[in-house]
């Protein structure tokens, strides 16, 4: 069982690596149809909580309303984060395109998934 010095130590070097890691948090992504280039980021798992607890309604519902739970990652996840006035006047084909690679990176689409489990294989 680990002491509580152990388990501080141990968060700090976890803490520590991941700070080290920009491909963990960060990607750039081009959208070539568009010719854009555009970084993106990871969410916290804060971020990821309340974005669900303020738009998904359980398992076997889904999402309370889809179209603004997709501007509100936008607006958060894009780097740097957009204002409200900065997504709205985004093309809707451009908004979705990000909006998809937000979702895949963050691992919330099956492809996404399966890409975390790739990078992130889980221990036997």
């Amino acid at each position: 069982m680990e002491t509580a010095t152990q388990e501080v130590t141990r968060m700090l070097s976890l803490k520590e690596q991941l700070l080290q890691r920009q491909d963990l948090r960060e990607k750039t992504v081009e959208l070539k149809s568009f010719g854009l280039t555009v970084v993106i980021r990871r969410a916290t798992v804060g971020e990821r909580k309340e974005i669900m607890a303020k738009y998904q309604t359980d398992e076997q519902s889904g999402v309370k309303d889809s179209m603004a739970m997709g501007s509100e990652i936008i607006k958060r996840l894009l780097v740097p984060p957009l204002t409200d006035e900065e997504l709205l006047e985004l093309p809707s084909v451009v908004a979705d395109a990000i909006s998809i690679e937000l979702m895949t990176f963050n691992g919330w689409t099956k492809q996404g998934a399966a890409e975390l489990v790739d990078q992130f294989p889980p221990k036997p």
